[in-house]
């Protein structure tokens, strides 16, 4: 029976989509196998994905790093062979995920939709090809450079923590372009009302997380934008655009960029977005429950034009 699998590397860029019809597929960093994942925390023979009758199943093959399934909103070490529900994602080692789903399974139809509308700007835009409008999303952690130079290993592993916590959310709503940035990460979906669903399922999981661990939590800074995208290749490694930059600066605005701040303006633990992001997903806030602040007109550095900022709170 023919399994896709997407494979995610949180240092990288993009993911990749491979196709197996076989009984046995062997994963693992050695050439040998079925799926090679070039990753030093991945073993050389990591991990076997196998079926017997209808039913698939997982087995770590003694790795040095382990093999984690996300069951229910939890992480779970693979011991021995266990029977996969897909689609079921999957941690190899430290730093690659996979998502992994049954081919017959799939009836070929996309649950996010691309807006018609297109936003308003002044901006400048760049004559590149493979443009397309999205709902771009962008998180950053607060101060890791501060929490780097007082302890290296929390700092890792805080990133490590919310990799975890946030690549289940962006695998489950498709996204459709991912990008680490060091401290954090760049995402696109298709659609921005499903940029949104995201930011709130994702600070809704950070927040619980510092519940449980609040010696060591996690603070960001999210922002959230819809806009024109480029993509650097036909193999989708990167994007680009005046929009892209536009989110980046909203999410690290400072409150002297305000040309007059009318609203509350949180430093941390906090969701901005656009005025067009706002314009783009209003009629689906009541869905989520949501309510979107007003902070003030911002001057950002290299956007032409004031923009429109709003807080996302519950």
């Amino acid at each position: 029976m023919p399994v896709k699998i997407q494979t995610l590397n949180f240092k990288g860029v993009g993911y990749n989509t491979y196709t197996f019809n076989k009984e046995r597929i062997r994963i693992g960093r050695s050439p040998e196998n079925d799926l090679v994942l070039k990753d030093g925390d991945v073993s050389r023979n990591h991990v076997n994905l196998f079926q017997l009758g209808l039913k698939f199943y997982l087995e770590d093959q003694g790795s040095m790093n382990g093999t984690w399934i996300y069951n229910d909103g939890d992480w779970i070490q693979s011991t021995g062979a266990q029977e996969l529900k897909f689609p079921v994602l999957v941690i190899v080692g430290v730093n690659i995920i996979l998502k992994i789903d049954n081919i017959n399974k799939e009836d070929g139809s996309a649950q996010d939709t691309d807006m018609i509308s297109e936003p308003s700007t002044s901006v400048l835009e760049p004559g590149f090809e493979k443009e397309r409008y999205c709902g771009i999303l962008v998180l950053d952690i607060c101060d890791s450079t501060k929490i780097t130079n007082i302890d290296e290993k929390q700092a890792y592993l805080m990133k490590v923590q919310l990799n975890r916590i946030a690549m289940p959310v962006f695998l489950l709503n498709d996204m459709a372009f991912y990008k680490g940035t060091g401290d954090g990460f760049i995402v696109t979906f298709k659609a921005p009302f499903t940029a949104l669903s995201v930011a709130d399922q994702l600070t809704e999981k950070i927040f619980q997380s510092n519940r449980n661990d609040p010696k060591y939590p996690i603070h960001f800074r999210l922002a959230l934008h819809y806009g024109k995208i480029y993509y650097t290749d036909s193999e989708r490694t990167d994007v680009h655009g005046n929009d892209v930059n536009l989110a980046f600066r909203i999410e690290g605005v400072q409150e002297d960029a305000f040309i007059q701040q009318l609203g509350s303006f949180p430093k941390e633990n906090r969701i901005l977005c656009s005025g067009e992001f706002r314009n783009q997903v209003e009629s689906f806030s009541k869905k989520f429950n949501l309510i979107f602040n007003y902070c003030g007109c911002a001057k950002l550095k290299g956007i032409e034009e004031a923009i429109d900022i709003y807080c996302i709170s519950k």
